[in-house]
């Protein structure tokens, strides 16, 4: 399953992929026809989450721009259980993976 967002106006729940172990999984939703929603349950000591998108490649969510970068060296993780993705292509299907950082190692 895959986030795709063909109407803005309606909110289109997505498949996911988990790499968190022991929480549920994390949830996609259509904001606008180029924007989605990653959401997922907080993890206990996780210092920071990783946002990873797929669309046909894996790209990397750069937390303080909202926007995904072609490496994880070029992507900023956050500390929050939600990030909102901006700057997609209409009508393209997305998947999201999300990785948690605990003790400085993912």
């Amino acid at each position: 399953k895959f986030a795709r967002c063909p109407n803005p106006t309606i909110p289109f729940f997505a498949g996911h992929y988990n790499l968190i172990m022991g929480t549920s999984a994390p949830s996609l939703h259509c904001v606008s026809a180029t924007s989605i929603l990653a959401s997922w349950s907080a993890v206990p000591d996780s210092e920071l989450y990783s946002v990873v998108v797929h669309d046909g490649t894996n790209k990397y969510v750069d937390w303080p721009t909202k926007t995904l970068r072609a490496t994880p060296e070029d992507a900023t993780p956050g500390s929050d259980t939600s990030v909102k993705v901006e700057g997609l292509k209409p009508g393209v299907a997305y998947k999201a993976q999300v990785a948690r950082q605990d003790g400085g190692a993912w």
